[in-house]
């Protein structure tokens, strides 16, 4: 694998790090994740790097939206403990995010 340098590894960081913070980012439609797997396709040539390129962006929009995942208020969270003092935990229950 003498294909990956420093130069390669940092533009990979910098790659997944747009990705990762556009997917994570409230409201995102994906398109700038679209353009990087465009841009890919048409500009990189060397197809182990492409591959790198494209594992790479297919993480980060995973990581992006898995890790980062908000709620907001009304959302309903199922299957949530609910902290008490005394007694069992309901096996089942519903609670509703707040501000």
């Amino acid at each position: 694998m003498g294909f990956i340098s420093v130069a390669v590894i940092l533009y990979q960081i910098f790659i997944f790090s747009i990705v990762a913070t556009e997917n994570a980012s409230k409201g995102s439609s994906g398109i700038l994740t679209w353009l990087a797997v465009g841009w890919t396709l048409t500009h990189v040539v060397f197809p182990p790097l492409m591959a790198l390129q494209l594992v790479t962006i297919a993480v980060a929009a995973g990581y992006g939206k898995s890790k980062h995942r908000r709620f907001e208020p009304g959302d309903e969270i199922e299957d949530a403990p609910i902290p008490r003092a005394k007694g069992r935990v309901p096996r089942r229950t519903k609670i509703r995010c707040r501000d």
